[in-house]
């Protein structure tokens, strides 16, 4: 019998089943700020077993023995080791410390430029992605510029004239993409056989239904409102200062209903701004003041605010750089985690970001110098996971599509042809 018993242990362990195997939970977190880390890795010492914490920072792990070691690594924190003894049905908390004077890694690509439009006599003015395929604006006279549709091996599957001299290309919450004109704008569509534009939209209906919707998710769709502008009475040039302020909200699909999501401000934007009102205005009342000072504190130290909002793998981010956190909500879109942030501070830092919606990396940019520098962003940790520079100077419309950063260049020398090119990163 205990013959038999052995084998059949035996054999069941070749199955990855084991006699005495224990289940355990856990959580992982940061050991200062306390909160959850999401996507560690995790092992069993001494084999392949392995599982990974989710969004959450929450994991489960079935052990073939009483007594096992689990490894916990993540970019940018010291791995931890934990053996774990018992049979407990408590959950472990596991807390993982910061690697200190973390440097990011830079990475110049070796990769070849690919010139995606080729043509010397078409400049390309705007790009997007229409599902696995690429849709450019093309024109020699911008009143006369073509829509044109290539797939990823650079072939043509069709191409349009736009009836009016277009600005850029608009991709809304839904994924449909708009040719922005000066009073209207037209959806494209491509059936497989035809690249076409429906009937156009007023501007009017495209800055107050589509532009406010920024996102969707499965339920609901997301919209921003921007708050905190002030008409300057600026003698000879009235203007608008920047806001400072952003209402977030959330439109159930089904029910319509519409909700607070969050409110995000810059305070201490605003608090400089009121100041330096108050300060113009007792300028003036002394017959001190001078013009242009208000019109440079509103449009260049008190800056736009920016906190972008992205739906990553079905989950609501928020980029909050003016208070140095990612948000990230949960359930009922409920902000369920802060993870701090400092790489924004940089003065180099372009206030842009790209998500590559083919792999869900996230990238800030930074330019120095017209040296573009992507940097890949750990929504775990809120370091700098890699870095990757173009080598090419100033270039503009930066998107990062299945692993190829795309990016609009000049010709060099004397062609001042303006071309599709991407790199491929590692």
């Amino acid at each position: 019998m205990k013959v038999l018993l052995l084998i059949a242990c035996i054999f069941l362990t070749g199955l990855q089943v084991f006699c005495q195997s224990i289940t355990v939970r856990g959580k992982v977190i940061d050991s200062e700020t306390k909160l959850p880390l999401n996507h560690v890795a995790i092992s069993l010492n001494g084999s392949l077993r392995g599982t990974e914490a989710d969004s959450s920072g929450n994991f489960m792990m079935v052990l073939p023995e009483k007594v096992g070691i689990l490894n916990f690594s993540i970019i940018g924190y010291e791995k931890k080791s934990v053996k774990i003894k018992n049979n407990s049905t408590d959950p472990f908390i596991i807390e993982l410390e910061r690697k200190q004077n973390t440097l990011s890694e830079i990475v110049i690509s070796s990769s070849p430029i690919e010139t995606v439009s080729k043509s010397k006599r078409y400049n390309v003015l705007d790009y997007d992605f229409y599902n696995d395929n690429i849709l450019l604006i093309t024109y020699v006279d911008l009143k006369r510029a073509k829509l044109v549709l290539i797939n990823q091996n650079f072939d043509t599957l069709g191409y349009k004239a736009i009836p009016y001299e277009p600005s850029r290309l608009f991709k809304d919450c839904l994924g449909n993409i708009h040719v922005v004109c000066k009073d209207s704008l037209y959806q494209a569509y491509y059936d497989g056989k035809r690249l076409d534009l429906f009937t156009p939209k007023s501007i009017r209906d495209f800055e107050s239904i589509l532009l406010p919707c920024i996102e969707q998710d499965s339920l609901n769709f997301f919209l921003i409102q921007k708050y905190g502008a002030k008409l300057i009475e600026e003698e000879f040039r009235p203007f608008y200062s920047n806001n400072l302020g952003l209402n977030y909200f959330y439109v159930n699909k089904k029910t319509r209903i519409k909700q607070p999501l969050i409110t995000i401000e810059d305070e201490k934007m605003m608090i400089m701004s009121n100041d330096e009102a108050a300060f113009e205005k007792r300028k003036e009342q002394s017959g001190l003041k001078t013009i242009g000072d208000r019109v440079f504190a509103e449009t260049v130290i008190f800056k736009e605010i920016y906190a972008p909002l992205y739906n990553i793998k079905n989950n609501i981010y928020i980029f909050d750089y003016a208070n140095s956190a990612i948000k990230y909500f949960g359930k009922a879109n409920q902000l369920q985690q802060e993870v701090p942030i400092t790489f924004h501070k940089s003065l180099q830092f372009s206030r842009e970001m790209q998500i590559d919606r083919k792999t869900w990396r996230v990238f800030a940019l930074f330019e120095s110098n017209g040296i573009t520098e992507l940097k890949d962003i750990n929504l775990s940790t809120g370091l700098i996971n890699t870095s990757y520079k173009i080598p090419f100077p100033f270039v503009n419309h930066i998107k990062v599509q299945d692993n190829y950063i795309y990016f609009i260049r000049k010709g060099r020398e004397y062609d001042d042809t303006r071309y599709l090119a991407r790199l491929r990163v590692n």
